[in-house]
């Protein structure tokens, strides 16, 4: 079941940031009229993710609640805010399936041998961790040096 809120895991932080914009921008109805979407979405999801699939069909349902919110959210601020949403997601999607594709051949590969589950944890959480950030890191090169360098200003002036 955890794998499966991995994916509401990463989504509730561009959640709350983009209803957060939202507000800033003057539009807090944008947020409420997401959530209201998600909130009739939710009760018979969970229900149905219950009587298909037991836990995993719950979590599965609270998934899709979430992206339909955040999709519902994105498309509303996209009238105020020029936002690229395949800029948006490519590079931590692109990260998050080879960092998933590591993690599931370590897996594979890892249990043939006579490692305690907290060491495979640990083996495969690493790697995927690795994976994801170099990669993301390699896509967004140029983003990383542009917020180091604002950083650095910010600092200088405060000093």
């Amino acid at each position: 079941m955890y794998k499966r809120q991995v994916i509401y895991t990463l989504l509730k932080p561009l959640l709350s940031i983009t209803g957060n914009l939202a507000n800033a921008v003057g539009v807090p109805y944008f947020t409420t009229r997401a959530r209201a979407i998600q909130t009739v979405l939710f009760v018979p999801g969970v229900i149905l993710g219950a009587l298909l699939g037991g836990t995993n069909g719950v979590a599965i349902s609270v998934d899709l609640v979430m992206i339909i919110g955040l999709g519902a959210l994105l498309l509303q601020v996209r009238a105020f805010i020029d936002i690229s949403l395949s800029r948006l997601f490519r590079a931590p999607l692109l990260a998050l399936a080879a960092g998933t594709i590591v993690g599931w051949y370590g897996q594979r590969i890892l249990i043939h041998m006579h490692i305690s589950p907290w060491g495979m944890a640990g083996i495969i959480g690493g790697g995927f961790i690795i994976t994801y950030t170099i990669i993301l890191f390699g896509l967004e090169y140029k983003e990383y040096i542009e917020y180091a360098k604002i950083v650095t200003r910010l600092l200088a002036t405060k000093g």
